[in-house]
């Protein structure tokens, strides 16, 4: 015999994760925590080159280009070894909905870094 009675479906990760953070799981905190595990594991992609000397960094700051109807913002991850994913994906999101607006908050907010370009081909122009 079938059982006729209707059931809701088990809710889904991605729900619980927007009602605790207020922001959506995706992919982008993911390829961030890859990268930086990627940094610490090869630290010579970390490192800069300042005369004749490579000088290895401890700090882990990655850029993410977020398109907006404007063009990109690119905020500065200060220190994302130490960011969670929902702490990722806000500035992400965050991104998106400051680029609307044309102007970037990210200098302002995080005391430098950040900047915003443009990609012509990927809007169309």
């Amino acid at each position: 015999m079938i059982n006729t009675t209707h059931q809701p479906p088990p809710p889904r990760p991605q729900d619980a994760f927007f009602e605790q953070h207020g922001v959506k799981l995706g992919f982008m905190s993911a390829f961030v925590k890859a990268a930086v595990d990627a940094l610490k594991r090869v630290p010579a992609v970390n490192a800069v080159i300042e005369g004749d000397e490579i000088v290895y960094r401890d700090f882990y700051d990655v850029s993410i280009a977020v398109a907006t109807p404007k063009g990109l913002v690119v905020p500065v991850l200060r220190d994302a070894d130490k960011l969670n994913f929902a702490e990722v994906e806000k500035v992400c999101w965050g991104g998106r909905e400051r680029g609307g607006g044309g102007m970037c908050l990210y200098e302002k907010e995080r005391g430098g870094g950040g900047g915003r370009g443009r990609v012509i081909g990927a809007f169309g122009v």
